[in-house]
C-alpha cells in the first residue's frame, strides 16, 4: 500500500463506520478528456450486469461511443470491474442539465437502456453532481 493510501486512510480512522472497501478498476472505453466548466454536469452510473447471457462490455462501449457524439457531452468513459468483472461503472460529463437530459431522451440511449434492462443484477444506481468554481 502506497504511503499516500496509508495517510489518507489513517486521517479518516476517526470518522470510519465499517471496513475500507477497495475497487480496482481497468478501462473499458476511455474518451478524450475536455475541460468541464461552471455548472457541467458530472454522472456516476453502477451496472451491474447478472443472469442473462448478453456481451455487456460491447453493450457498453457502443453506448460510449453513441454518447460521446451526443450535443454538449464532455466526457463519457466506462471502467470494468478487475474484480468483479461484471461491475461496470460508467462517468459521464456533459456541459450542462440541458445536455444531459437531451442524451438521456435520445434513441441510442433508450436503446441501451432497453437491451441492459433485463439483464441487471441489480437496479442501476445513478448519481449527479454539478460542477462549482
Amino acid at each position: 500500500m502506497a504511503a499516500h493510501t496509508k495517510q489518507l486512510l489513517m486521517k479518516l480512522e476517526p470518522i470510519r463506520v465499517g471496513a475500507y472497501d477497495q475497487r480496482p478498476y481497468r478501462t473499458l472505453a476511455i474518451g478524450s478528456a475536455s475541460a468541464a466548466g461552471n455548472g457541467a454536469i458530472v454522472v456516476l452510473t453502477h451496472v451491474d450486469i447478472g443472469g442473462r447471457d448478453l456481451d455487456a462490455p460491447a453493450l457498453l462501449k457502443q453506448m460510449a461511443e453513441n454518447g460521446r457524439k451526443d450535443e454538449g457531452n464532455v466526457r463519457l468513459d466506462v471502467l470494468q470491474g478487475a474484480t468483479r468483472p461484471n461491475h461496470f461503472t460508467i462517468v459521464e460529463t456533459w456541459q450542462n442539465q440541458k445536455a444531459f437530459d437531451g442524451h438521456a431522451a435520445v434513441a441510442h440511449t433508450r436503446q441501451f437502456r432497453d437491451a441492459v434492462n433485463p439483464a441487471l443484477g441489480s437496479p442501476m444506481d445513478q448519481r449527479l453532481f454539478k460542477v462549482v468554481d
